[in-house]
């Protein structure tokens, strides 16, 4: 009966580690998605100062986020996630729109395979 218990209990476990890990991801993942639909509006609109900005607090939330990032999404992801990033503030710091747009739309799917 013992071991029943035990077996119950880690399954419990294994389910609220589950719901957990989604729930993260996916919040940080969302906020990610939203920041990057903003940049794109952005710069439609040849904002480039708003959009350095909307770059700059992106790449710090990764960053700030990296720790849960890395234990829960793959390391060649993330690694794709922070290069394209880093294109994106160099083509928007030089103020190359289309390309800003277009590796922001690669973000995108980026974030949301996340």
């Amino acid at each position: 009966m013992k071991t029943f218990f035990v077996s119950i209990s880690i399954g419990i476990l294994v389910v609220a580690v589950s719901v957990f890990y989604t729930y993260r991801l996916e919040k940080v993942s969302d906020s990610l998605v939203s920041d990057n639909k903003e940049l794109i509006e952005v710069l439609e609109n040849d904002d480039f100062e708003s959009a350095e900005k909307i770059a700059e607090k992106m790449g710090d939330y990764i960053n700030k986020k990296k720790t849960v990032l890395a234990i829960f999404v793959n390391h060649e992801d993330l690694d794709k996630i922070e290069f394209a990033m880093a294109e994106l503030r160099g083509y928007v710091e030089c103020r190359i729109k289309a390309d800003a747009i277009s590796k922001c739309v690669s973000l995108d799917v980026l974030l949301r395979h996340m």
